[in-house]
């Protein structure tokens, strides 16, 4: 067909010999345009050293802002640790003060069940807190400073 330009691919035939294979794709004029523009060797070589250029800025415009993602995954995640620091101690404060408060109820608990229960303990506490004394009984007290 006259007027189109294509392109040959090899093609192994049965007697291992080479065949090209001629493909039409575009009008011929198309490569005939593409054909006259000529690139010299400083043009090719200042063609080629842009390119460079611009892959090496794309990498490091990449890694800036691979960094800059980086700083702020970093600045927002500061922030929130140290609030979860400070909630972590004040968790801990507030279960020791309940730790010591079971302990007081648990010891109230003990004492005021003796109290009822326990003849003995009740005539303790009555002697120590009341002063109470049997006839004949001297009682020394020590105070502690």
């Amino acid at each position: 067909m006259p007027g189109y330009y294509g392109y040959m691919t090899p093609e192994l035939l049965g007697n291992h010999s080479l065949f090209l294979t001629f493909h039409l794709s575009k009008p011929l004029d198309t490569y005939q345009f593409m054909a006259r523009k000529r690139f010299t060797a400083k043009k090719l070589a200042r063609l080629e050293a842009s390119t460079r250029f611009i892959q090496g800025s794309n990498r490091v415009l990449c890694i800036l802002l691979a960094v800059a993602f980086g700083l702020l995954v970093a600045s927002t995640a500061v922030p929130q640790k140290r609030e979860c620091e400070k909630l972590q101690s004040k968790l801990k404060t507030m279960k020791a003060r309940e730790a010591n408060a079971l302990a007081k109820t648990e010891h109230k608990q003990i004492e005021l069940h003796a109290l009822r229960e326990d003849p003995e303990y009740l005539e303790v506490q009555a002697r120590d807190r009341l002063n109470y004394y049997r006839e004949g009984e001297r009682i020394l007290r020590f105070e502690r400073n």
